[in-house]
């Protein structure tokens, strides 16, 4: 018990981190042409390269982990995790900070206009989503919390996606992705080995609560692993195709459903290869940066934190607040689950009683009845 656990605090830290360690040696490649990355000739997970602007030092890591990080310090605040409205404005709570005081690096352009309209109270939060149609990926990193938090209840995953992703966007492809993320780092948190077919059917099961089109998509895996990288990349950029996210030459669009395939199909090049599986996802070009995050989060919870380099985490920006979240994020969770076992056993050892003592006092009703009876019972002449 004492080494499953562990386990399970290690892929937990390897998440959380390996999430932030791929946005911030993303960060000074964002939109780069994947003609361009591809050109590189070094390792592009060595190490960090300065942020553009100079305004930032390296290894910081962008608004793809704030988002998770706002969500993680809510549960633990709440000291809980639920699929209700208390959960999601308190999730609020800790973004609005980052909104208001202008801390946010590099956000997505749709989900900054849903917190700059909360900010500025032109809507409520519970009112100010993105409806059916807006389908960016800069939620997205939001799910990895979830699925580590349900790593033993795949099942409660599409509610809780729904109550969290849903503050940003209601398109239901967006949901879907982010539930078959949450899946996926679920499956890995939990799994002492990795079976493909196992892996995408969960996936695919939370995905297909919001869309058939990603479900099916999910389960075609094995066809695009099939390919060589380029064409494997074609195949998935032309998957649920939307005239307002067109494939692009370069890299990939900013589009929720190519972008968790790509980090998917780099996973499972590399599933026991953090720098090789986060090097690939960054040269994919366009939009990497979503890609890599998910790609790290990916390989660490299958993986435990010791696949990522000593020296990548030492040079991480607020590593050690990073891995404090992540280690009481693992307590939260097993004091919560033990306490509810502890209940259920209390509960069942409470009904046992009283069935007992309900069957001691009907057995001696049933001999009071027969003593009765006998008494009752003229002798036979």
């Amino acid at each position: 018990m004492a080494s499953d656990t562990h386990d399970i605090s290690s892929r937990y830290q390897g998440a959380l981190l390996g999430a932030a360690v791929a946005d911030a040696l993303a960060f000074p490649f964002r939109n780069y042409s994947r003609h361009f990355l591809l050109s590189i000739a070094r390792p592009m997970t060595w190490e960090y390269e300065s942020p553009p602007g100079g305004f930032h030092p390296r290894g910081q890591y962008t608004a793809e982990t704030q988002s998770w990080v706002a969500l993680v310090d809510s549960i633990l605040e709440r000291e809980d995790f639920r699929d209700d409205a208390e959960s999601a404005a308190l999730f609020v709570d800790y973004m609005i900070p980052l909104w208001r005081d202008e801390l946010v690096i590099q956000a997505d352009d749709e989900v900054a206009g849903v917190f700059r309209q909360i900010v500025k109270g032109i809507k409520p939060w519970d009112q100010a989503s993105l409806p059916a149609g807006y389908a960016c990926g800069g939620a997205i990193s939001r799910a990895i919390p979830i699925g580590l938090w349900n790593c033993r209840s795949i099942g409660e995953i599409p509610r809780q996606v729904e109550t969290i992703i849903g503050v940003s966007h209601e398109d239901r492809r967006v949901l879907a992705v982010s539930a078959a993320l949450a899946a996926a780092v679920a499956n890995n948190a939990s799994s002492s080995e990795l079976i493909l077919g196992r892996l995408l059917d969960r996936v695919s099961q939370a995905a297909s609560v919001f869309d058939e089109d990603v479900a099916e998509a999910v389960l075609d895996m094995p066809r695009f692993l099939s390919q060589a990288e380029n064409r494997a990349l074609e195949m998935i950029e032309r998957v649920a195709l939307d005239d307002d996210y067109l494939p692009r030459d370069d890299g990939l669009q900013d589009y929720a459903v190519p972008i968790l395939l790509a980090a998917i199909y780099e996973f499972l090049k590399m599933p026991h290869d953090y720098s090789r599986a986060v090097d690939r996802s960054l040269r994919v070009g366009g939009h990497n940066a979503t890609t890599a995050c998910l790609t790290g989060a990916l390989v660490g919870s299958f993986n435990g934190v010791e696949c990522i380099s000593a020296s990548l985490l030492e040079d991480l920006v607020e590593q050690d607040e990073i891995s404090r979240r992540a280690e009481e994020l693992f307590a939260l969770r097993r004091r919560l689950v033990r306490e509810s076992w502890t209940g259920s056993q209390s509960d069942s050892q409470s009904d046992s009683q009283s069935d007992s003592q309900s069957d001691s006092r009907d057995d001696s009703r049933d001999d009071s009845r027969e003593d009765a009876n006998e008494a009752e019972t003229p002798p036979r002449e």
